[in-house]
């Protein structure tokens, strides 16, 4: 029973996600904003992820050796590609100007690096790591996000918060029911995370360059 449980948990996301991704690409036609796109694509690999992932889990046994080998990778790799496009996203979101430059070269850099290592490394680990390294810079331009009053940064926070309960759920193997592991249970919070991260990109949108001006220059103006 854990295969097909596995199997289930991982298209419902896949449905969730791709669902979320169709939403959010309606929503951002005839935006000329960048983040909404971007966070609307990062779904989508999330999406492909999650079913390519549920794929490789239920039928590897199956499957020939080197095709097996390459869903592996690609699974590996649509979640290095998830991580790249949030992260992206929430530059344009929180940043301008040479900082959001020099911050989207070194996401470029960190995807292009990650990518070249999955292809020689069929490790799960290597993604987790990525996906660490990339939760720091998010948190913190979230947080200023929300110190600046922005409206996605709020549940872009919720959305983090949430998929560290499921990775601790996940390390900590915590179980609902025999039939329902932690990996099951972990996908389930995740859904919780998806949809917390899915309001964000309903109200994201692109940092304008005045909107990085200290804050008492700023109200100077106003007043």
């Amino acid at each position: 029973m854990e295969v097909p449980t596995t199997l289930i948990t991982h298209y419902a996301l896949a449905a969730l996600t791709g669902y979320f991704a169709w939403r959010l690409a309606a929503a951002a036609r005839g935006v000329a904003d960048i983040a909404p796109r971007l966070w609307a694509a990062a779904f989508a690999a999330v999406s492909l992820c999650a079913a390519a992932g549920g794929t490789y889990t239920a039928f590897a046994a199956q499957l020939d050796a080197i095709v097996a080998q390459a869903l592996s990778r690609g699974t590996l790799c649509l979640a290095g590609a998830a991580s790249f496009l949030f992260l992206c996203a929430v530059v344009h979101a929180f940043t301008a100007g040479r900082l959001r430059s020099a911050l989207l070269m070194l996401a470029t850099a960190k995807f292009a690096f990650l990518a070249m290592w999955i292809a020689g490394h069929d490790d799960l680990r290597y993604v987790v790591y990525d996906t660490l390294v990339t939760v720091i810079p998010v948190l913190a331009l979230s947080a200023w996000g929300g110190w600046s009053k922005r409206a996605a940064a709020p549940w872009v926070l919720a959305g983090i918060l949430a998929l560290l309960v499921a990775a601790l759920v996940q390390q900590g193997r915590i179980t609902l029911h025999p039939q329902f592991d932690h990996s099951n249970l972990f996908r389930l919070i995740q859904m919780v995370a998806m949809y917390l991260l899915f309001r964000a990109g309903l109200e994201m949108r692109d940092q304008p360059s005045e909107a990085l001006a200290p804050i008492a220059t700023r109200a100077q103006g106003e007043s």
